[in-house]
């Protein structure tokens, strides 16, 4: 329990500590098909276009919004490591990590070494991120993984440099860049529409018109980049709710479909639930509550009542709402 207390007094901390300055704008993925998850976002053909982007692509400005910058690379020739090799190497001590905990720009970073989170907060952070490291790692056990040396430059006057693990297509590990990520929410233009057209009956008397009514709502995209600008985790919730308006005027709820779709790649973490009530036929009512939310970090949901409460998430929402057939129109 103090552990938990010590991570939040950390996250409030590096909040307070953080000076505004305005961010550069981070261009955001336009989904075309929320279906596609992961299969969106930015393809990459080898390991220097993801470290490009941070280098001297459009992920240079966040970074250095953060005060950190890339300053050069280089591939160690024949060096390469096994990837059960490297998922043993434990993270120093001395390395900065990013911390995120910003509340007016999520994108931005302090860096922290393991050895000041711990004295200052004593708070075992490296258990964390170590997780993290072997869920990335996990997928290249018995694979030759070739080393990239990175300089970083931070606060103008501090140096370090990381060990970039790459295949010729990716980059796979870096304790900066697997560690960086920016957050993005999409807006659908259209959140809720309702249409009416005439259905005739079997009659084919204008008096016994039928008019198929509905709803429908796409919820905001929660979208997690990694430090490459490809696709993390993305999380989201759709409803449809479809009925039927009859002459005398009752309105009925005839079919109801609600998704809550989130997908995630290792290192990262989405959750999507939804939960409804629906009563069919005339004067049927629906409800319904939803959890989305993504990360880097692990995230729980759980039900308080009749809502639910999520944990962990960097970006994200909890909600609900109902109503009956008479309020489709």
């Amino acid at each position: 329990m103090r552990a938990i207390f010590n991570l939040i007094v950390l996250l409030l901390f590096v909040s307070c500590s953080q000076e505004y300055e305005k961010e550069p704008e981070f261009k955001s993925l336009q989904l075309g098909n929320q279906h596609t998850l992961l299969s969106c976002g930015k393809e990459q053909t080898n390991w220097e276009d993801d470290l490009n982007y941070s280098f001297n692509g459009a992920g240079k400005d966040s970074l250095q919004c953060s005060s950190l910058e890339m300053i050069e690379y280089s591939l160690l020739k024949d060096s390469t490591i096994l990837g059960h090799q490297a998922i043993k190497e434990i993270i120093a001590d001395s390395m900065f990590i990013p911390i995120y905990g910003d509340s007016i720009n999520v994108n931005r970073f302090k860096l922290w070494s393991f050895l000041e989170l711990n004295s200052m907060f004593n708070v075992n952070a490296k258990s964390l991120y170590m997780t993290k490291k072997m869920d990335i790692l996990r997928e290249y056990l018995n694979e030759q993984l070739k080393i990239v040396k990175i300089k970083w430059r931070y606060n103008k006057n501090e140096y370090f440099e990381t060990k970039c693990l790459v295949t010729d297509e990716q980059m796979v590990y870096d304790d900066i860049l697997s560690n960086i990520r920016y957050i993005t929410i999409e807006v659908p233009a259209n959140n809720k529409t309702f249409s009416r057209k005439i259905v005739k009956t079997r009659g084919g008397d204008p008096g016994y018109d039928k008019y198929p009514i509905s709803y429908d709502k796409m919820s905001s995209t929660y979208v997690c980049y990694a430090s490459n600008h490809t696709v993390g985790a993305i999380a989201y919730y759709y409803v449809q709710v479809s009925g039927t308006r009859y002459p005398d005027g009752t309105k009925s709820i005839d079919y109801a479909q609600y998704e809550a779709p989130h997908d995630s790649k290792p290192g990262f973490y989405a959750v999507g639930q939804i939960q409804a009530e629906v009563e069919y036929g005339k004067n049927g009512t629906f409800s319904y509550n939803y959890a989305v939310g993504v990360g880097t970090k692990e995230i729980t949901i759980s039900m308080n009542g009749s809502s639910f409460t999520m944990y962990g998430e960097d970006s994200g929402a909890v909600g609900g709402e109902g109503f009956s057939a008479n309020a489709l129109d």
